[in-house]
């Protein structure tokens, strides 16, 4: 083969490989061309099945959460009903000129049914009011609006009266309430500028043990700042104060009562102090081991009880705690009458 013929061949061969390198990577590109478009084929189709979906929230949905809305209702509304169960109501037959005679009626009825503590001595004083002094005569409620609210107010002391009688307290010093319906005082207690004995005189049984305050009679003063429910909870709340002597065991029984109390009842303020430093027995002085105990003439080893032991004995080794305490009465809105909104012109001229 001559030289002309060699360098056709070569070239024939190099030709044939770069053909059949093009046509490798021709079939290359094409099975990667085919992969991009079935991705974007299925990506596509993704899409359209996401904009052909039905619009959220389904039917089916919709449905499930108005199921669960009015289980969650239900709930609220049991939930409710056991809060305020056993509640007070206003009484809607009792007007504003049988008032006077109702609150006296019930004021005598506590006084009445005071216990005697372990002094033998009644626990509230013959003339007590309970917080509700200006009523105890003639005067009448300043509005007729006022009724309802004033006789709730007074089937809660009521209630409360009778758990701390309950309860075993020592003395009742003092009651005060929430007051609306008295001109230029509201938030005021009613008995801030009266005995808690009585109708504006400072009467007691002096202050032997257990025989209650002294000659100047105690009150307690109740304010609160206005009460501001959320609007979704339709919700009123009175604010009451209690003034009273009582031993460990009374104060404890006191607060467990009010706390299982219906309707729903928080403590919002309690403060105590002694009265006086506790009796206490002087603590006995054993014997020498080496020393027998001496025996009396009828064999008795153990010696008497001390002086002081046999003439105090039993609670009266503890001396009672004077105790403030505030009990804030929650109920629905419904259930308290019209607020205290009334003009100071109104009241003054009830005056």
């Amino acid at each position: 083969m001559n030289k002309k013929q060699t360098i056709l061949a070569s070239a024939g061969a190099v030709s044939a490989l770069l053909v059949l390198g093009a046509g490798a990577l021709a079939v290359k590109s094409w099975n990667a061309a085919g992969k991009a478009e079935e991705a974007m084929n299925t990506s596509r189709n993704a899409l359209a099945r996401m904009f052909k979906e039905p619009i959220f929230p389904s039917a089916a949905n919709v449905e499930t959460f108005e199921t669960n809305l009015a289980l969650a209702n239900a709930w609220v509304a049991d939930l409710s009903r056991g809060v305020f169960r056993d509640g007070i109501a206003p009484d809607p037959s009792v007007t504003r000129g049988d008032f006077p005679r109702v609150c006296r009626e019930a004021v005598a009825a506590l006084v009445a049914e005071a216990p005697l503590n372990a002094a033998e001595a009644p626990v509230v004083e013959a003339d007590a009011a309970f917080g509700f002094e200006q009523y105890m005569g003639a005067r009448l409620p300043a509005r007729e609006e006022y009724v309802p609210r004033l006789m709730r107010q007074l089937r809660i002391v009521e209630k409360i009266v009778r758990l701390l009688y309950a309860s075993g307290i020592h003395h009742l010093d003092a009651v005060g309430r929430e007051t609306f319906d008295v001109a230029g005082e509201r938030g005021a207690s009613a008995s801030a500028d009266l005995p808690a004995g009585g109708r504006g005189r400072g009467r007691g049984r002096g202050s032997a043990a257990g025989a209650g305050p002294s000659a100047a009679a105690k009150t307690i003063a109740v304010s609160a700042p206005p009460f501001q429910a959320d609007e979704s909870v339709k919700m009123s709340r009175e604010r009451f104060g209690f003034l009273f002597s009582t031993r460990q065991e009374g104060l404890v029984a006191a607060l467990n009562a009010i706390d299982a109390m219906r309707p729903f009842a928080m403590v919002s303020g309690l403060s105590f102090s002694k009265t006086g430093a506790d009796v206490l027995p002087p603590v006995p002085v054993e014997p020498a081991k080496e020393a027998a105990p001496p025996k009396d003439e009828d064999g008795i080893l153990e010696k008497p009880a001390p002086r002081t032991a046999r003439l105090v004995s039993g609670p009266l080794f503890e001396t009672p705690v004077q105790v403030t305490l505030f009990v804030d009465i929650y109920a629905p809105a419904s259930a308290v009458g019209p607020a205290a909104g009334a003009d100071d012109e109104a009241v003054e001229a009830e005056d």
